[in-house]
């Protein structure tokens, strides 16, 4: 029988006496909202080397204890003295910071845990995208040449970097955090909802006796039924909740949100399919759910609910009589979820701990279609090392946002995801996962790490949508390709991508971002007969890498986008790839890159390695039309440009090493290439078509292959190269010297080398090189072919040497090579 109970929030001596009535009390308790608890007038500071900023220590009133940690001491120095903390940046990078603060409240002392991130700048250049408002980095791209000619190690590969430049503009997606989004301060007026061992069933409603707040069953399931703050514990009797937590709007209430406090419990719910551990309906009055896992709790939800099947008619209404199900004109699988909200915004903050395992479903889904996501500071743990969610870990319809959130993600399926579709005409231009601080951990199987992409049509005109920013403080993506889980494979469409970031329109990793690391080198097996390799980066849009320390394993492309791909101020490794860096149009224009190829290093080509140069359009928020920033290329493949303007550059690639299916533009950069050794690639390459062009107007190159079948040499450009082809073996140095015997530049074959092309701005085209290596040399004229071998050997071949251009600025080159 249940008890209809009259809510009395704020006359203290009644709660009193209520509590002792209850099983389940609806009263605050001075424990937990006499006031305010300790917290941080910024959670995010941004400063630059030699800087200091300071933040404060706020709601706390007498003397303050503080015990600081600095996670990264090396970057940042940080001293508190009282309720002032003091920042010093110390070198560029991000850390994080744990404050220990102990003070009195109520007569009593209390230790709180406060966390904040620091990143360190090397200019106060600003720090990305912020809560509530939108942030771009300004001023145009610079082109930087190296003229530097000091002596480059191969063997270290690239370490250092060229003259800095501007950064190049890059656009954050705005996504506005209110004043409740950020709010975990347990309030007077809270409803405390005490869990234990022995309660029966009651119905609590509010002062007027006739609002229903909330109820509890007997085995302590609780639905709310109100808008309003709601505080849930235990009094340390339960140890287990086999109930869950519904939120359940009465038409009657007026429109508000729902803020539930997770005060250190413990579920396990069988839930239905297309349900949660906690689980909010859908309600035209609820504006917002938002969970607050309280500061220093642990707080787990377990869902063994088993996977469904929705029903739906012609019209696309669903059905709910079973007798009807054979006349569906559609079905859709449907899952349980740790947190599921239904067309509402989610809010999740507060820094304490949810651990959420979903075996057959879902961690954590939002369908709302307005706000979507948001998780600040709060630590969440879905799935583990051992029990993976049966499901995708985090998935909103159009937005993932996370701030300073740490996250630890372990899927079968997509790690985070946005799922906006075609069909969803209304919200075309929406769709975004943004990062913004935190350490990330996403282990997918049979899922992209992180993935927001779709395609509708336009204008007539198919265009993708969606959109990725990466701005964590650290961020592990693992996938993985398990072909045991693929019972029937006919298609390509039925092999399930498993990218370590995918997005539609753009993904963009901005001068703020720290250290990133992917990792798709396990989705390299065979289903059927259908290679599932896959992307570490990739884009049917943009890209932007105008920051960050990213290192990328992949079975297929390291960074891979069907269109523009803007590289800078970055140190980037590609570890392993097929192709290391792709798209339609590169730009480098500084940072540190290195780059591991099976095939092509760089490669300026339209769509995957099957599809031809035509372009998909891309739509980015804000465009008017299908054709956005897209670049619909036609099929004449001089619009394909690979361009460098800076950057320290070392590629090791077994195809091409500098490849463009249009032309190549060098104008900048200490490069080198350890190319090919097979026959059919070489260390640079360009289109066929009459106006492609290998041009180089600065920086060093020095581009070396294994053959000498392939040569392609500068046809255009204000700086003269050295050509020489021979046999040297891997490991030996190579030293150029001027007629003078000065000695330009040393540098280390890193494989065994049958063809050499030099360009530095110390090269004048006509003047004479000696090219040497241990004992043997051969003397080199710029522009030309020299004609004796090292070692006393013929230059191989005569008449023009390849790509020789009259029109070029040091003219056509009469004779051969010289030989090593």
């Amino acid at each position: 029988m249940n008890k209809k109970i009259k809510l009395r929030t704020v006359k203290k001596g009644i709660s009193c006496l209520i509590v002792s009535a209850l099983v389940v009390s609806a009263v605050p308790t001075a424990t937990l909202a006499a006031s305010k608890n300790a917290k941080l007038s910024k959670n995010k500071v941004t400063v630059s080397v030699g800087k200091t900023k300071t933040i404060k220590i706020k709601n706390v009133s007498g003397s303050v204890k503080t015990k600081v940690t600095v996670k990264k001491s090396a970057i940042a120095k940080v001293v508190a003295k009282g309720k002032k903390i003091k920042v010093t940046g110390l070198s560029t990078g991000k850390t994080k910071v744990i404050l220990k603060v102990t003070y009195k409240k109520n007569g009593k002392t209390v230790t709180n845990k406060l966390k904040f991130n620091v990143n360190v700048t090397s200019s106060d250049s600003g720090s990305g995208s912020s809560s509530g408002s939108s942030s771009s980095v300004a001023s145009q791209s610079s082109t930087s040449n190296n003229t530097n000619s000091s002596s480059t190690d191969t063997n270290k590969q690239a370490t250092g970097s060229d003259a800095t430049t501007t950064p190049t503009p890059v656009s954050i997606p705005e996504v506005t955090v209110s004043e409740s989004d950020t709010n975990t301060t347990i309030s007077d007026s809270a409803t405390q909802i005490t869990l234990n061992s022995s309660g029966e069933a009651s119905d609590i409603y509010a002062d007027d006796g006739t609002t229903l707040l909330y109820s509890v069953s007997a085995k302590n399931k609780i639905t709310i039924y109100s808008p309003g703050d709601y505080v849930i514990g235990t009094d340390g009797t339960v140890t287990s909740i086999n109930k869950g937590i519904t939120v359940d709007l009465q038409e009657s209430t007026t429109a508000g949100e729902v803020h539930i406090y997770l005060n250190g419990v413990n579920y396990e719910v069988e839930s239905d399919a297309d349900k949660g551990v906690i689980f909010a309906k859908k309600a035209d009055n609820l504006t917002k759910l938002i969970i607050t896992a309280v500061d220093g709790t642990v707080n787990n939800l377990t869902d063994t609910g088993s996977a469904g099947t929705a029903y739906y008619d012609s019209e696309g209404n669903e059905i709910e009589d079973e007798a009807n199900y054979s006349s569906a004109a559609s079905t859709e699988d449907i899952y349980p979820s740790g947190i599921f909200v239904k067309k509402s915004p989610l809010t999740i903050n507060g820094t304490g701990t949810i651990n959420i395992s979903s075996t057959n479903g879902y961690g954590i889904k939002c369908s709302d279609t307005s706000e979507g996501l948001k998780i600040i500071d709060t630590t969440i743990n879905i799935g583990s090392a051992t029990t993976y969610a049966g499901h995708t870990g985090i998935s909103s319809k159009v937005t993932v946002y996370t701030e300073n959130a740490d996250l630890n993600i372990y899927s079968y399926g997509d790690g985070i995801k946005t799922t906006v579709d075609s069909e969803d005409t209304d919200l075309v231009g929406l769709g975004l996962i943004s990062i913004q601080g935190g350490d990330l951990t996403i282990n997918a199987v049979n899922g992209d790490g992180i993935s927001s992409s779709y395609t509708a049509t336009v204008n007539s005109a198919e265009n993708a949508y969606g959109e990725v920013v990466l701005n964590p403080t650290t961020l592990n993506i693992t996938t993985k390709a398990d072909s045991s889980l693929y019972t029937s494979v006919t298609s390509e469409d039925d092999i399930q991508s498993c990218k370590g970031v995918k997005a539609g329109a753009s993904i963009v990793v901005p001068n703020t971002a720290g250290t990133i690391n992917i990792d798709t080198t396990a989705t390299n097996v065979k289903v059927s007969s259908y290679d599932n390799s896959n992307d570490a980066l990739h884009s049917n849009g943009i890209i932007q890498i105008v920051g960050g320390t990213l290192t990328l394993a992949a079975a297929d492309d390291g960074v891979h986008a069907d269109s523009t791909l803007t590289i800078e101020n970055t140190n980037l490794t590609v570890s392993k790839s097929y192709e290391g860096i792709e798209g339609a149009d590169i730009t480098v224009n500084s940072g540190t890159i290195n780059v591991t190829a099976s095939d092509d290093g760089f490669n300026a080509a339209g769509g995957s390695d099957s599809q031809s140069s035509e372009q998909n359009n891309y739509f980015r928020p804000g465009d008017s039309s299908g054709s956005g920033n897209g670049q619909s290329t036609a099929t004449t493949t001089t619009n394909f440009l690979l361009t460098i303007n800076g950057g320290t550059i070392f590629v090791n690639a077994e195809g091409d090493g500098l490849d463009s299916n249009g032309s190549l533009y060098i104008n900048g950069g200490d490069i080198t290439v350890a190319g090919p050794s097979n026959g059919g690639n070489g260390a640079l390459d360009s289109g066929d078509g009459s106006g492609c062009v290998v041009s180089v107007s600065g920086g060093i190159l020095r581009a070396m292959a294994g053959t000498a079948d392939m040569v392609v040499v500068p046809t255009t450009g204000t700086q003269s190269y050295l050509y020489v082809t021979g046999s040297i073996s891997a490991g030996t140095t190579i030293t150029i010297s001027d007629a003078s015997g000065n000695v330009l530049d040393t540098f280390t074959a890193v494989k065994s080398t049958a063809s050499l092309v030099y360009s530095s701005p110390s090269i004048t085209s006509g003047s004479s090189y000696t090219v040497s290596f241990g004992n043997s040399s051969t003397t080199v004229t710029a522009g030309q072919g020299a004609t004796g071998g090292m070692g006393g050997g013929t230059a191989p071949g005569g008449g023009t040497a390849p790509g020789g251009s009259s029109s070029g600025s040091f003219g056509g080159n009469s004779g051969g090579p010289g030989g090593f």
